[in-house]
């Protein structure tokens, strides 16, 4: 009985000793999701092992040769005739680093590892068939010089949507030298590529050399996730199958940055696709007038060069003119053909005298971009009529001696002195011309009171209408009315004069207005960019009419 209970024992254990490496080691697994795989493509690694409860998984090796997009776990139990089986995956979104032939490594978890596994990557050229996602980016005006100004421009073309996580690259420099400014977004258009269509999403960008030579731009990167078609896997509840991950990239892009030419004879250098001089006169310089002083505003405007790239901008005076600069106003306007400087300067000028005066032409040289070729930016010679007496040059006065008086020996009988009657005749003379120039006075100075407070009430009632027209040209503008705004707006010009079309901000926004004006189907005008010109030009306008008054008010005791 005992030797029974023994053999029974044995057996026992024996079976135990045979199942123990069932239970403690667990069968790894990899699997690949896709076999046709290029380097832009992301694809899915599958690790599995056949129990739920395993050790940590080390992937480092998994690393070297992949870049990894996005990681999960899942675990799933089944039971199916009573027998229970349970599982663990951890599934890994990885894209290739480089083309070829790359060996996955062994991945362990817990104490047992994948077996090494051989997998092609094929170059993006080598992949035939339509692409769900292409990125493309190229270059306009690519023959550029050293601080010139090139667009990058990015090219996004999808033939399936993703979603909002995705992420496209900005330009990024790989060797020189070069300043990147965004220009914004092109709308969206549908293009078609090998027969298929594509949503395309445009970026541009100014890209300004600081240095000649060897400039390399990287390749751009989208990352993103894909909607799939297929359906849920019902046995895992896993919806991860419905969508798609990816990455694209460019093309390395290669320049070669000219340095400044040796042609060009201008002291500062200037590139631009257009270069302009411009001085504006707040009344004709036919109509000055000696001792009153007239702000002009000295203007510059380079299509695809910064302002703070300009260089300093003075008038020559004439003897006889003063000429007071103030600090230039710089600004720069973006638009999706690259970056327009501006640069502004009041000056203020004063003719001491009455004459006529020359100004005399101001050049600067500039180069084209669009033709390469040097050109010159002129403000033309201007003559100046100033009305008043002319300046007095002080001259030293010879001396002279006096005159002797002849003397005679004879001496002349003379009246020793004047009637009574005549001195009473001279006195009263005298008095009648002193009241006389009195009464004449008065009335002048009556008739001068009259006129000043009539034009001063005349200015102030124009102050109000301009004002009032002023406002309702601003509800125009807030009420995005193209018609009542362009009636307004041409009455507030004429109160402004011309001077304010120089604005380039207000050029853009005219050029805005008379589109939705006379083109069909611009869709709703918006008035704001409009109303932030003309806000700017009169204030503008406003300080110099206050600094006007100030200096005529300051020059004042001189003609007492």
């Amino acid at each position: 009985m005992v030797s029974k209970r023994l053999t029974h024992q044995f057996f026992l254990l024996l079976c135990l000793f045979l199942c123990l490496p069932t239970l403690s080691f667990a069968k790894v697994q990899l699997k690949i999701d896709a076999l046709n795989i290029s380097v832009e493509d992301a694809f899915e690694i599958t690790i599995t092992s056949d129990s739920a409860s395993v050790g940590s998984i080390d992937i480092s090796g998994l690393q070297q040769d992949f870049e990894i997009l996005d990681q999960y776990k899942q675990s799933s139990m089944n039971i199916i005739n009573g027998n229970v089986t349970q599982s663990s995956s951890w599934i890994y979104t990885v894209v290739a680093k480089h083309a070829g032939k790359i060996t996955i490594p062994a991945i362990t978890v817990g104490n047992e590892s994948t077996q090494p596994t051989d997998i092609t990557i094929k170059d993006s050229t080598e992949m035939t068939g339509a692409k769900d996602i292409i990125l493309e980016a190229e270059i306009e005006q690519p023959a550029t010089y050293v601080q010139g100004q090139f667009i990058y421009v990015q090219k996004l073309l999808s033939a399936r949507p993703f979603r909002s996580n995705a992420t496209l690259t900005r330009p990024r420099l790989t060797a020189g030298r070069a300043d990147i400014e965004p220009l914004g977004n092109t709308p969206e258009r549908i293009v078609q590529r090998d027969g298929r269509d594509y949503r395309m999403l445009t970026r541009r960008f100014a890209i300004i050399p600081q240095e000649s030579g060897k400039l390399v731009l990287a390749p751009s990167v989208f990352s993103g996730t894909l909607r799939r078609e297929s359906q849920r896997n019902l046995n895992t509840f896993n919806y991860s199958s419905r969508s798609k991950r990816v990455r694209v990239k460019s093309k390395e892009i290669t320049l070669n940055i000219k340095p400044r030419p040796d042609e060009f004879t201008g002291k500062d250098w200037i590139i631009a696709k257009d270069f302009s001089l411009h001085l504006n006169w707040p009344i004709p310089p036919e109509q000055l007038k000696a001792g009153e002083p007239v702000t002009v505003v000295l203007a510059a405007i380079a299509d695809g060069l910064r302002a703070e790239q300009l260089p300093e901008i003075n008038l020559q005076a004439p003897d006889g003119i003063k000429l007071y600069p103030e600090k230039p106003v710089f600004d720069n306007i973006k638009n999706l053909d690259g970056i327009v400087g501006t640069m502004n300067k009041n000056i203020v000028l004063i003719a001491t005298g009455g004459g006529n005066f020359i100004l005399p032409e101001l050049t600067i040289p500039w180069w084209n971009s669009q033709t390469n070729k040097q050109e010159v930016a002129t403000i033309k010679a201007v003559t100046l009529k100033v009305s008043g007496a002319p300046a007095v040059t002080p001259i030293q006065k010879a001396l002279t001696p006096p005159k002797e008086e002849k003397q005679t020996d004879i001496d002349e009988p003379q009246e020793s002195s004047l009637s009574n009657t005549l001195i009473i005749l001279i006195i009263l003379t005298s008095v009648l011309l002193l009241l006389l120039l009195a009464w004449l006075y008065k009335n002048w100075r009556k008739k001068l009171l009259t006129a000043d407070i009539t034009a001063k009430t005349s200015k102030k009632q124009t102050a109000v209408d301009q004002q009032k027209n002023l406002q309702q040209l601003k509800q125009a503008c807030i009420d995005n009315n193209p018609q009542t705004a362009k009636t307004l707006f041409a009455n507030w010009l004429k109160n402004i004069g011309d001077n304010g079309l120089s604005d380039t901000h207000l050029q853009y926004a005219i050029n805005d207005l008379n589109q939705h004006l006379y083109a069909k189907n611009n869709g709703v005008w918006q008035g704001e960019d409009l109303w932030r010109a003309v806000e700017k030009i009169q204030q503008q306008q406003d300080k110099r009419e206050s600094k006007k008054e100030a200096k005529n008010k300051e020059l004042e005791p001189l003609y007492l």
